[in-house]
């Protein structure tokens, strides 16, 4: 399924929602992915799903599917923090995206495992404890490799994974995010058949969290779409689409969508 991140939303009035839903199914994308944030974005942390009645009438109404869910509130409140208050905040957040994933038919939930300065050990039994929650309610849980998580470092987030041991915990390989850390062919071989989404994004110059319109970057897609195809990875595609590039997000969706159909179905 090729969705597109809830983010190219942030420049709208929450009354304009129900219509640019249905102009993102329109563009030709299927599901949406939706972020816990900070007010004003209308999904903010401790949100029920009955507060949230309006969205997913909207997004039934404009033909979406919600893939899952994600939220970069990590990135100043890390689950691996040291802090007890810290890492309470930060832990409620990921209940509370299980919960709403496990209630609107999100089947997952992406998250950084931690903070940058911290490793996969210090991840290890949080991530553990998170996953058996996120499992019980059905709901998958992701770690994506993020610029503000040792995440990024393909070794470390490897560890990670085989420690955790089980299925139900894999990754959101997030494209963009790869491609300064390291060959992204690499990433791809080495996590095949735990991937369970794919964030597409590109990146100028290969720098972190420097990011641009797809096809616009430092990414050679034809080669992501050889590798991903050799692996038959056939789960979700996500296009992470941001309102900062200064395009018209309509004619972005769009021109986005229709790049994208080069290379993924």
């Amino acid at each position: 399924m090729i969705g597109v991140t809830a983010w190219c939303l942030l420049a709208t009035q929450q009354q304009d929602w129900p219509r640019w839903l249905k102009l993102i199914h329109s563009s030709g994308y299927e599901g949406i992915e939706l972020h816990i944030e900070s007010s004003p974005w209308p999904i903010t942390p401790g949100i029920k799903v009955e507060q949230l009645s309006w969205l997913l009438k909207a997004i039934e109404n404009a033909n979406l599917t919600i893939t899952g869910l994600s939220t970069m509130l990590h990135i100043n409140t890390p689950i691996t923090s040291a802090d007890p208050e810290t890492q309470g905040k930060a832990l409620e957040i990921v209940y509370n995206m299980i919960d709403l994933a496990s209630a609107v038919g999100g089947k997952h939930i992406s998250i950084a495992p931690g903070g940058r300065d911290a490793c996969w050990q210090d991840a290890l039994p949080v991530i553990t404890q998170l996953n058996t929650v996120a499992k019980n309610k059905g709901v998958r849980l992701l770690l994506e490799n993020v610029w503000y998580s040792f995440s990024r470092d393909m070794e470390q987030l490897w560890n990670l994974v085989c420690a955790v041991d089980d299925s139900n915990t894999g990754i959101c390989l997030d494209i963009g995010n790869a491609l300064p850390y390291g060959d992204i062919d690499a990433w791809i071989g080495k996590f095949s058949g735990h991937i369970g989404k794919v964030h597409i994004s590109d990146v100028v110059c290969g720098c972190p969290n420097v990011t641009c319109p797809v096809g616009e970057g430092k990414v050679d897609w034809a080669v992501i779409a050889q590798e991903l195809e050799r692996i038959h990875f056939s789960s979700d595609c996500t296009l992470e689409l941001f309102p900062k590039h200064g395009r018209s997000m309509p004619r972005e969706l769009i021109r986005s969508r229709q790049f994208i159909k080069k290379y993924f179905v």
